[in-house]
């Protein structure tokens, strides 16, 4: 049961800092979304836009994750 508890703060934590990623990435892309890389041509938003991406998959996997820890210790209690 405390094991249960640490594993799902744990998730919580990383969530937590994922989200964080998230916005921060998403507030480069709109500070310096219009800025153009000069070697490539490109916006440097397609850089920053990836680090918000990424942070929002992270926290879903992550809630799939707390779903799934759920969801095995509610088997084994009903089991045990």
């Amino acid at each position: 049961r405390i094991r249960r508890l640490f594993h799902v703060i744990t998730d919580l934590l990383i969530a937590c800092f994922c989200g964080f990623l998230a916005l921060q990435g998403f507030k480069y892309t709109i500070l310096k979304g219009s800025t153009i890389i000069t070697g490539i041509n490109l916006p440097q938003g397609y850089l920053y836009i990836s680090q918000t991406i990424g942070g929002v998959i992270m926290i879903l996997f992550v809630i799939e994750h707390i779903i799934s820890e759920m969801k095995v210790s509610d088997d084994k209690i009903e089991e045990g």
